[in-house]
């Protein structure tokens, strides 16, 4: 089976650190490769609100459902990658509580090794923002993570991402340098388009499912109205797709 060039583009499509690209060196033969592609993420954001009637933010709520579309790119050479993607700001609103509204991106960069075929660990820096008006929340700091690529049959793979991290939380308002807690999972099917066609042997088309948590302790000596240990949690996740092409 035709493994090597598309089981690439599936560890780059699948993410790691929020979207984090990944390359499966040929053999690990030393060759130089690149990988170039595009997801499409149909994205829930859930998160807490002040509720007036309870004094406390301890209401969750979800914005309307976004497309959000993410760039990815990598290089390898052997067992070795370097890799990145941008999450390009986005506007979420909820209908409740009426009028939220919230602006927000990200992106991560990551170097890799391929342990066995198939099976990468990686350390990389995740970054996260969003605003409305003149509050800003940003989550930034080192994540560790794996990415695996399996072989079904000649023309489709299962793939699975995990990444772990305690970013550093500020937003000035609730959260001063708080230490976070962040997760992504994802996994899905990869399907090489080479199996239809030789001219497309180096591309691929992935689908699959994608969550991320990130969780903070308020502790902001502005804050008035989060209770203090109490973590506060939004999640993000829903279906995603993608096409990438290596060569």
């Amino acid at each position: 089976m035709k493994i090597g060039k598309w089981a690439a583009a599936a560890v780059v499509l699948g993410g790691l650190s929020g979207n984090a690209c990944a390359q499966f060196a040929d053999s690990f033969s030393g060759d130089f490769h690149g990988t170039i592609g595009v997801r499409a993420w149909h994205t829930e954001w859930t998160t807490w609100y002040y509720n007036q009637s309870v004094g406390f933010y301890d209401q969750y709520e979800s914005a309307n459902l976004n497309w959000n579309f993410i760039p990815v790119v990598s290089v390898s050479k052997g067992r070795w990658f370097l890799a990145g993607s941008y999450q390009s700001p986005n506007t979420f609103k909820w209908d409740f509580p009426a009028g939220a509204s919230f602006r927000r991106k990200e992106w991560d960069a990551n170097v890799g090794y391929f342990i066995v075929p198939g099976l990468a660990v990686t350390l990389g820096y995740k970054e996260i923002e969003y605003r409305s008006g003149n509050y800003v929340w940003t989550s930034k700091g080192p994540t560790i993570g794996l990415a695996g690529n399996a072989a079904i049959q000649s023309w489709v793979s299962l793939y699975g991402n995990l990444a772990y991290s305690r970013p550093r939380i500020n937003d000035v308002v609730y959260f001063s340098n708080s230490r976070g807690y962040y997760m992504l999972t994802e996994f899905g099917f990869a399907f090489p388009l080479g199996g239809y066609n030789d001219a497309l042997g180096g591309a691929v088309v992935t689908a699959g499912y994608r969550y991320q948590r990130i969780g903070a302790d308020p502790n902001s000596s502005f804050n008035t109205f989060l209770p203090a240990h109490r973590k506060q949690y939004e999640t993000t996740q829903g279906p995603v797709i993608g096409v990438a092409f290596r060569f």
